[in-house]
């Protein structure tokens, strides 16, 4: 097993910083050890802490529709799925249409869903995905469909 440090060197007691920007999301184990002008070492009482900077698994957060064509007969439940989003986020899907129209759905885990795009406008529909943890980190994707509300008459 690597394990990676972040090393500090303080003169006085008070409240640090230390950038953790170098380690990998996961249990971070604080430690303090003192050494005085004669050499003399005295380890201190240390913490624990989880580095959580990344509101999605492994930097593959993403939103997919099923279908990169959608039909009148299919828009008023257009599946979609969700992919990438840790355990402790949430993902607000919104899907957008050439006129700004929104439809916005709000879901809590990697899963398949449908949204009713019956209110939107035919054309490009621009599908955004944005994630937020419990720490407040976000992270966001997008894709385009295209809804085609047209019948066609077959003679």
């Amino acid at each position: 097993m690597l394990f990676r440090s972040v090393e500090a060197t303080k003169g006085a007691n008070d409240t640090y910083t230390a950038d953790l920007s170098g380690l990998k999301d996961g249990a971070i184990t604080v430690s303090v050890v003192a050494t005085d002008t004669a050499t003399n070492t005295a380890t201190g009482t240390g913490t624990s802490l989880t580095l959580d900077t990344t509101a999605d698994v492994g930097t593959n957060l993403a939103v997919s529709v099923s279908d990169a064509l959608i039909s009148n007969a299919e828009k008023g439940a257009v599946s979609y799925t969700i992919a990438g989003l840790d355990a402790d986020a949430t993902a607000k899907v919104t899907f957008t249409d050439s006129d700004g129209a929104k439809v916005e759905a709000t879901k809590g885990a990697n899963d398949t869903y449908t949204a009713d795009l019956s209110g939107l406008k035919d054309g490009a529909i621009t599908v955004s995905v944005v994630a937020t943890d419990t720490a407040t980190n976000t992270r966001s994707e997008e894709h385009t469909s295209e809804l085609q509300s047209l019948a066609y008459l077959v003679c």
